[in-house]
């Protein structure tokens, strides 16, 4: 149950925050006098990174056995990236800074991922991570 949960929630807020982002660069569009309407979208992907990074940190160091099973973020992060990538498709290969910068976030994102993969499998191994028959950590 607690794995249901914990995923549940984090689905949640993964996508609030690329909705979040997403409603940042609206804003910034709107309301700030820019001159190229691209750095409303740039400031949103670096808010969008920090965030994601955060994330890393805070379940990988911060809070590693309380958040060992908490997967699922990460692939609402690689389909919400994917899905930008795939709508604005001609823009990378016209290689619009922004469609680059969303490449390197999902290239980021893949590469912490596969780190937190070999820091569950190590901390699994020495009996760091919670289980049903060894529950210490919590």
């Amino acid at each position: 149950m607690r794995f249901i949960v914990l995923n549940g929630h984090a689905i949640y807020s993964a996508w609030l925050l690329i909705a979040s982002s997403l409603n940042l660069a609206i804003w910034l569009k709107t309301k700030l006098p820019l001159s190229n309407e691209g750095w409303a979208t740039v400031l949103s992907l670096i808010v969008l990174t920090i965030g994601i990074v955060a994330y890393w940190i805070l379940e990988n160091f911060i809070f590693p056995s309380q958040m060992a099973y908490t997967w699922s973020p990460w692939f609402v992060w690689f389909v919400g990236l994917i899905g930008i990538l795939s709508k604005h498709w001609q823009l990378l290969k016209d290689k619009g800074i922004n469609q680059l910068f969303v490449l390197a976030i999902l290239i980021l994102c893949v590469i912490l991922f596969s780190v937190r993969i070999i820091l569950f499998v190590v901390r699994y191994e020495k009996l760091e991570i919670p289980t049903g028959s060894y529950p210490i950590g919590l």
